[in-house]
């Protein structure tokens, strides 16, 4: 999919599966999150943050069963965190890769070639 999309693209209407911390549109069902991708290369990805904390726990209560499924250890809900984020006001935020835009700068073809720090291999 990367490399067909152009210079630039967004990409928009996650499924609900692939919604992390992100509300849901009553309208359509599909995540309010995005992905921005320039080059073929995703930069940035961001989202309208989630606020409910029954819905945080549902979606935490999924995602621990299916870390259980695949072997993976369980990550503990953090009550507070979902607490906290029912007190915020409606936000939202992006996160902005710099070496993939250093990356696709310079044309590089792997993150390996313009990390700054040594990163292992897993």
């Amino acid at each position: 999919l990367q490399p067909s999309l152009g210079d630039i693209f967004f990409l928009t209407e996650f499924p609900r599966c692939q919604a992390a911390l992100a509300e849901i549109d009553p309208g359509t069902g599909a995540a309010q999150r995005f992905e921005l991708y320039w080059q073929g290369t995703e930069l940035a990805n961001g989202y309208l943050e989630l606020r409910d904390p029954a819905a945080i726990l549902s979606r935490h209560t999924l995602m621990a069963a299916a870390r259980v499924n695949r072997g993976l250890p369980s990550i503990a809900f953090d009550s507070a965190f979902a607490e906290a984020s029912a007190l915020m006001p409606a936000c939202s935020g992006v996160a902005l890769g710099i070496d993939r835009l250093v990356m696709v700068w310079l044309e590089a073809k792997a993150l390996s070639e313009v990390q700054l720090f040594p990163w292992p291999n897993h």
